[in-house]
């Protein structure tokens, strides 16, 4: 993905993708949002259920829905994404400047949010 290859790597995570696989799953969303797919990457994404997701998983999903969130503009994927962030645990917000500034610009974006 970060050579470029998009089509490449969402070939071999289709496989994945139709089992189910939420990291593959992610990862097409960020193949998608890269490429400019916007809504194809949000479509995407709500097919990821979070709740059903490991800790380390959820970091990736919150990271992801927050670029979709924001190169869609779509007010349901900022609430989502500003709500997957704020449920990672609190040392994880505080450590990661990458999480602030995602938020920062989430709510920046929207700031009756």
């Amino acid at each position: 993905i970060d050579e470029g290859r998009y089509e490449e790597a969402e070939q071999l995570l289709s496989g994945p993708v139709e089992k189910g696989n939420p990291i593959a799953k992610l990862l097409i969303v960020d193949c998608r949002v890269r490429r400019g797919r916007t809504a194809s990457a949000r479509e995407r994404l709500l097919t990821v259920q979070p709740d059903q997701l490991s800790d380390r998983t959820r970091h990736a999903y919150a990271v992801a829905a927050s670029l979709v969130a924001l190169s869609s503009r779509d007010p349901e994927i900022r609430a989502m994404a500003i709500h997957a962030i704020r449920a990672l645990p609190p040392s994880a917000q505080e450590s990661d400047e990458s999480l602030r500034l995602l938020i920062r610009a989430l709510n920046d974006d929207n700031p009756a949010v």
